[in-house]
């Protein structure tokens, strides 16, 4: 994830969740939603997060944004033996971008 990205996927939450339930807005969140959906296209995908990545929208805010996937974990072997589930939180700070990864390694 680089900063640029992340940027646009919390102005976006930011102005949805803004818009949210005001009818006045309803014409622009559309246009919105779809730039968002674009956005998160670009959000990790493979090499273990076979799954994707989901954006959570309920607990994400501005300055704090939430993303969850699944990680598929290899034995020594090379075969797939087990899935873990992890949160991705990324806070701003001065300098870009703090990211915390919760669940089991």
């Amino acid at each position: 994830m680089n900063q640029t990205l992340i940027q646009a996927i919390a102005q976006k939450v930011d102005y949805l969740k803004r818009c949210e339930g005001n009818p006045q807005y309803e014409k622009f969140t559309d246009v919105a939603r779809a730039t968002h959906d674009k956005l998160l296209g670009h959000l990790p995908s493979g090499s273990g997060i076979d799954a994707g990545t989901k954006l959570e929208w309920d607990s994400s805010k501005p300055n704090c944004i939430r993303f969850s996937c699944g990680y598929h974990h290899m034995n020594d072997a090379g075969y797939y033996d087990g899935w873990t589930h992890h949160m991705i939180i990324v806070t701003p700070t001065f300098a870009g971008f703090d990211l915390r990864i919760t669940g089991r390694d």
